[in-house]
Protein backbone atom coordinates (compact mmCIF):
# COMPACT_ATOMS: atom_id res chain seq x y z
CA UNK A 1 0.00 0.00 0.00
CA UNK A 2 0.68 3.71 -0.73
CA UNK A 3 2.35 5.69 2.50
CA UNK A 4 -0.75 7.77 1.94
CA UNK A 5 -2.96 4.78 2.92
CA UNK A 6 -4.88 4.50 -0.80
CA UNK A 7 -5.20 1.28 -1.51
CA UNK A 8 -3.84 0.52 -5.55
CA UNK A 9 -6.59 -0.15 -7.56
CA UNK A 10 -6.46 -3.45 -9.19
CA UNK A 11 -6.94 -4.28 -13.04
CA UNK A 12 -8.52 -7.30 -14.27
CA UNK A 13 -6.39 -8.58 -17.22
CA UNK A 14 -9.47 -10.70 -18.08
CA UNK A 15 -11.55 -7.64 -18.76
CA UNK A 16 -8.98 -5.76 -20.91
CA UNK A 17 -9.48 -5.14 -24.41
CA UNK A 18 -6.86 -6.27 -26.69
CA UNK A 19 -5.53 -3.39 -29.44
CA UNK A 20 -7.37 -4.79 -32.38
CA UNK A 21 -10.60 -4.86 -30.22
CA UNK A 22 -10.18 -1.35 -29.06
CA UNK A 23 -9.00 -0.46 -33.10
CA UNK A 24 -12.89 -1.72 -34.19
CA UNK A 25 -14.32 -0.07 -31.49
CA UNK A 26 -12.97 3.10 -32.93
CA UNK A 27 -13.47 2.21 -36.48
CA UNK A 28 -17.69 1.20 -35.24
CA UNK A 29 -17.66 4.63 -33.27
CA UNK A 30 -16.30 6.38 -36.08
CA UNK A 31 -18.51 4.90 -38.80
CA UNK A 32 -21.97 5.06 -36.96
CA UNK A 33 -20.95 9.17 -36.41
CA UNK A 34 -20.43 9.27 -40.22
CA UNK A 35 -23.84 7.72 -40.59
CA UNK A 36 -25.20 9.41 -38.29
CA UNK A 37 -23.73 12.84 -39.79
CA UNK A 38 -25.04 11.94 -43.47
CA UNK A 39 -28.76 11.27 -42.20
CA UNK A 40 -28.32 14.70 -40.50
CA UNK A 41 -27.42 16.35 -43.67
CA UNK A 42 -30.03 14.16 -45.83
CA UNK A 43 -32.62 15.53 -43.49
CA UNK A 44 -31.34 19.33 -43.65
CA UNK A 45 -31.56 19.12 -47.49
CA UNK A 46 -34.91 17.42 -47.64
CA UNK A 47 -36.01 20.72 -45.12
CA UNK A 48 -34.15 23.43 -47.47
CA UNK A 49 -36.49 21.26 -50.29
CA UNK A 50 -39.61 21.48 -48.94
CA UNK A 51 -39.43 24.93 -48.34
CA UNK A 52 -37.77 25.83 -52.10
CA UNK A 53 -41.16 24.02 -53.05
CA UNK A 54 -42.97 26.01 -50.70
CA UNK A 55 -42.28 29.31 -51.70
CA UNK A 56 -42.42 28.47 -55.27
CA UNK A 57 -46.03 27.82 -54.45
CA UNK A 58 -46.67 31.32 -53.37
CA UNK A 59 -44.54 32.78 -55.84
CA UNK A 60 -47.24 30.18 -58.28
CA UNK A 61 -49.62 32.07 -56.80
CA UNK A 62 -49.04 35.33 -57.13
CA UNK A 63 -47.64 35.74 -60.57
CA UNK A 64 -51.57 34.34 -60.83
CA UNK A 65 -52.56 38.05 -59.66
CA UNK A 66 -54.44 40.08 -62.23
CA UNK A 67 -54.92 43.91 -59.85
CA UNK A 68 -52.85 45.04 -56.88
CA UNK A 69 -55.09 44.32 -54.78
CA UNK A 70 -55.80 40.39 -56.21
CA UNK A 71 -51.85 40.57 -56.08
CA UNK A 72 -51.99 41.91 -52.05
CA UNK A 73 -54.55 39.96 -51.06
CA UNK A 74 -52.77 36.46 -52.58
CA UNK A 75 -49.73 37.61 -51.47
CA UNK A 76 -50.94 37.65 -48.43
CA UNK A 77 -52.73 34.20 -47.23
CA UNK A 78 -49.78 33.00 -49.28
CA UNK A 79 -47.35 34.21 -47.24
CA UNK A 80 -49.36 33.56 -43.93
CA UNK A 81 -49.18 29.93 -44.92
CA UNK A 82 -45.71 29.95 -45.84
CA UNK A 83 -44.57 30.99 -42.41
CA UNK A 84 -47.13 29.50 -40.26
CA UNK A 85 -48.49 33.19 -39.04
CA UNK A 86 -51.66 34.41 -38.14
CA UNK A 87 -50.96 38.19 -40.03
CA UNK A 88 -49.01 39.11 -42.61
CA UNK A 89 -48.35 43.02 -43.90
CA UNK A 90 -47.50 44.10 -47.66
CA UNK A 91 -45.64 47.18 -47.95
CA UNK A 92 -44.42 48.53 -51.23
CA UNK A 93 -41.48 50.69 -52.33
CA UNK A 94 -41.83 54.50 -53.40
CA UNK A 95 -38.28 55.37 -55.59
CA UNK A 96 -39.65 58.60 -55.60
CA UNK A 97 -40.26 59.45 -52.24
CA UNK A 98 -37.82 56.74 -51.02
CA UNK A 99 -40.11 55.72 -48.37
CA UNK A 100 -42.12 52.85 -47.46
CA UNK A 101 -45.95 52.51 -48.48
CA UNK A 102 -48.08 50.56 -45.98
CA UNK A 103 -51.61 48.79 -46.93
CA UNK A 104 -53.92 48.37 -44.60
CA UNK A 105 -53.85 45.82 -41.78
CA UNK A 106 -56.28 42.93 -41.89
CA UNK A 107 -54.93 39.33 -40.72
CA UNK A 108 -55.72 36.36 -42.56
CA UNK A 109 -56.65 33.01 -41.18
CA UNK A 110 -56.48 30.20 -42.43
CA UNK A 111 -59.90 28.41 -43.85
CA UNK A 112 -61.42 31.80 -42.81
CA UNK A 113 -61.53 35.40 -44.57
CA UNK A 114 -60.64 38.56 -43.42
CA UNK A 115 -60.63 39.22 -39.84
CA UNK A 116 -60.48 42.61 -38.45
CA UNK A 117 -57.91 43.46 -35.76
Amino acid sequence: EPADGATTPVIDTALALSDSQLVSIQLLCATAGGILGMRRQVESKKAVSTRVLGILDVVGAVHSASTVSDFEQIAKLSMTSFFNVVSTRITFYSPASRELLLTATRSYRRGGGPQSE
